[in-house]
């Protein structure tokens, strides 16, 4: 569901090798997201170079449309969405590649 890319499958694997080791570390920091500290977006207007959002399409995790608001504050920032369910560099790395490499050229 969160990696759904053919793609993915390796990085899916050791996830699910490696679950009873990595559970609490994850569940820690899923809590962690809800902690005052955890929201950054006072940070952003401190951000001084071009930003890039890789965004997987199919987030059923975080999607774009609860997240938009934020990016939009950057000052200079570009969006590459990606047929992926949640990690675009991992489902889609060649055309991930290609954008970051257009981006930061």
């Amino acid at each position: 569901m969160v990696l759904p890319e053919a793609a993915a499958r390796p990085q899916r694997d050791r996830i699910v090798a490696a679950a009873c080791e990595t559970a609490p570390v994850l569940a820690e920091a899923w809590a962690s997201f809800a902690e005052p500290q955890a929201d950054l977006r006072a940070l952003i207007p401190r951000v001084a170079c071009p930003t890039l959002f890789a965004w997987a399409s199919r987030d059923r995790i975080i999607p774009w449309s609860r997240s938009k608001a934020a990016a939009e504050t950057f000052r200079d920032f570009r969006v590459e969405f990606f047929q992926a369910g949640h990690a675009a560099f991992l489902e889609a790395p060649d055309r991930f590649a290609a954008a970051f490499r257009a981006f930061a050229s």
